[in-house]
């Protein structure tokens, strides 16, 4: 065990590749077409969904060299689904069905270090059948993370 401590050690220091950056923003999000909270207040959900939309594009961003960056403008959103009167004391819930599928709008351009404008594009993704896919989503907000990777991954086929 004791030879095999200088090497995990040294992995250590083995500095870890770069990540292309991101700039985001979110336009108008009062105008956005669905990210109703159902029963959770609205300004916290709000906050929320934009802070794990942030994610998604983040993880999007790593994929490009560290001299890239990714800019992206959010200019609408409407999550998976569609909030409708629960029971008990009026709570609602996020009903599920294939006619609420997922889809957002944005900006998207992909600059070099040199400001060289390497994509740019007026995007809007949809998932009509993000309730077919193979894959059973648990989390909140997996469908628009799985439509979100798979834009990411059409991005870097694009810049190859």
């Amino acid at each position: 065990m004791k030879s095999l401590l200088p090497i995990m050690m040294s992995a250590l220091l083995i500095p870890a590749a770069q990540a292309g950056h991101i700039e985001i923003t979110f336009q108008d999000v009062d105008k956005y077409s669905d990210i109703d909270s159902g029963r959770e207040p609205q300004k916290r959900y709000t906050e929320r969904v934009l802070n794990k939309f942030e994610e998604f594009f983040t993880d999007v961003a790593a994929q490009l060299p560290e001299e890239n960056t990714l800019h992206i403008t959010v200019k609408n959103i409407d999550l998976a689904g569609d909030t409708r009167f629960g029971s008990g004391d009026y709570w609602q819930v996020r009903l599920m069905t294939d006619l609420y599928s997922p889809w957002m709008t944005f900006d998207s351009k992909v600059l070099d270090v040199q400001g060289n404008i390497l994509y740019q594009a007026d995007e809007k993704i949809r998932d009509y059948n993000y309730l077919s896919r193979s894959n059973h989503y648990s989390g909140q907000f997996d469908y628009e993370e799985a439509m979100i990777k798979r834009w990411g991954k059409q991005l870097m086929s694009q810049l190859n």
